[in-house]
């Protein structure tokens, strides 16, 4: 008791949608930076085929997700609902309750499964490799174990969420992902430079955070008398929601990883290492969307049944934030590909070979990240159907699609795959969704929030990229580097009718004073 009062002291409910927002850039921009820029490390360390079993790993992370789907956002809102004063503590403990005693169901159903599945895995889906396969195995079920934990972490990030509690969730996300992605060169460099410490590693990191994120969730939650209890009947009202947002996030981890499952099995595991390297980095750009996302879905859950005028204020508003975080790091990615990579690693071939696939799928992956302030809305309204059957007829068109392309194309042919898929669903389902919710608002999402911000990043880097000195030495490419990302960054904010409004109104209060 002592603790949690000491704790309630240190990290009260720092509100606000400003503040939220800016504590989840701080978390989720480290976080996709601590995922990138220690990569040659690894590299350094375990060699290139071993870091293909990195990116093996971001596949089993990505298919594990689906597991805690339904809880996670259901949760998330749930609680969001009870800070509104839609329902009472008691519920609101029942319900981490409830959802904690299923995450301890799911932990161990996972790692038991984990000794069945890895020896299946390594003899049927790693293609070929020169790793032994006790090494490959040993990997397999490590990263399994660290999936299972990862998801118990994910519903208590959730939790947090729902609590309003961004900036301590983003606090704890800072420490541990520096010890997961930085503090692993430790083991790696000074006691055993192999997969198996790699992954080892990950698992006691994880298993720390989610203690440490568990406790934070019980002592952000009001005291009452009487113990919180496991709660059928919880599980009975929210499935409906629940089994909605399940299925359409099933069918999109599908989508996602799709291209990565067969390219596993098609391709020697050291060429799928060009390709791991550059999902790596395209997918830094889901950590920059992620914030607003978190930010915003609690207030379009509040506003959903209110005020429409201030619902598609806030819409535009996060989505016009989404366009001007993402499309310049995406435009710098699409555009500057060969020598980023080149000056990163330090190693000319491996970048000659991933670049044309990162500016691919970054390219791709900037028109999925459109999506997320449109399925935030769909969430808040509680119309989970929707993603869940245009995930379906995307895999009906995907997978036929990449079961002809890859064994053709290669790698190449399963981006360009990535960048169709993208481009159909923001064509398609945006104009379904208008249909229904906000009506009036789909021109002026297409315009102002996204293809405005968009375009005027692109021109601004592209002539950036005229001009970028690719002979000069490393240090001026890498000043060069920085400024045109400065240059983009500036272009892609000012283009926001917002930013333009709120750089008009603190010139107008400067003047006034």
């Amino acid at each position: 008791m002592r603790a949690i009062t000491t704790f309630k002291r240190l990290f009260g409910a720092a509100t606000g949608l400003r503040v939220n927002l800016i504590a989840n850039y701080l978390g989720q921009g480290w976080t996709a930076a601590a995922n990138v820029i220690f990569i040659p490390a690894y590299i350094h360390y375990l060699g290139i085929e071993s870091f293909g079993l990195i990116g093996v790993f971001a596949i089993i992370l990505s298919a594990s997700s689906l597991l805690d789907a339904g809880l996670t956002p259901t949760l998330n809102r749930e609680l969001a609902i009870f800070q509104a004063g839609g329902h009472s503590v008691r519920h609101a403990r029942d319900l981490v309750r409830t959802a904690n005693t299923l995450c301890v169901i799911v932990l161990v159903a996972i790692s038991l499964a984990g000794l069945l599945l890895a020896p299946l895995l390594a003899r049927y889906w790693i293609g070929a490799r020169a790793l032994s396969n006790a090494t490959i195995v040993q990997s397999l079920f490590l990263m399994i174990l660290v999936a299972a934990l990862r998801i118990v972490e994910g519903v208590q990030r959730g939790a947090l969420l729902g609590l309003q509690r961004h900036v301590l969730l983003n606090m704890l996300s800072i420490f541990t992902v520096s010890l997961r992605a930085g503090g692993v060169i430790v083991p790696l460099a000074f006691v055993s430079a192999t997969p198996q410490m790699f992954f080892a590693w990950q698992a006691g990191v994880s298993a720390f955070s989610v203690l440490a994120f568990a406790f934070c969730v019980h002592a952000s939650l009001p005291r009452q008398s009487g113990k919180a209890r496991f709660d059928p009947a919880i599980v009975r009202s929210l499935r409906g929601f629940a089994g909605g947002v399940l299925g359409a996030t099933a069918l999109a981890v599908f989508l996602t990883q799709a291209d990565k499952i067969l390219l596993v099995k098609l391709i020697p595991l050291d060429q799928f290492s060009a390709y791991a390297l550059a999902t790596a980095i395209a997918a830094g750009l889901y950590q920059l969307v992620a914030p607003v996302a978190q930010s915003y879905y609690p207030m379009l859950t509040s506003r959903i049944a209110g005020d429409q005028k201030q619902l598609a204020a806030t819409y535009h508003q996060g989505s016009q934030i989404v366009a001007a975080t993402i499309a310049p790091p995406a435009a710098i990615l699409i555009l500057f590909a060969q020598p980023v990579l080149d000056m990163w690693t330090g190693n000319p071939a491996l970048a000659t070979t991933a670049a044309p696939i990162l500016s691919l799928l970054a390219f791709g992956t900037l028109l999925h990240c459109f999506m997320y302030l449109p399925y935030m809305l769909q969430l808040a309204a509680g119309w989970s159907g929707l993603a869940m059957r245009m995930n379906a007829l995307s895999v009906l068109i995907v997978f036929p699609t990449l079961l002809l392309v890859v064994p053709r194309s290669g790698m190449i042919g399963a981006a360009f795959t990535w960048v169709g898929l993208n481009l159909l669903a923001l064509m398609i389902t945006i104009q379904i969704m208008h249909r229904r919710l906000l009506r009036t608002e789909m021109r002026s999402w297409y315009l102002h929030d996204v293809l405005v911000p968009v375009s005027a990043s692109f021109l601004i880097a592209g002539l950036c990229r005229l001009a970028f000195p690719a002979a000069m030495p490393l240090s001026i490419r890498v000043i060069a580097l920085a400024l045109a990302c400065v240059i983009t960054l500036a272009a892609g904010v000012l283009a926001s009718s917002l930013a333009r409004g709120r750089i008009a109104e603190l010139i107008a209060r400067k003047r006034a004073a």
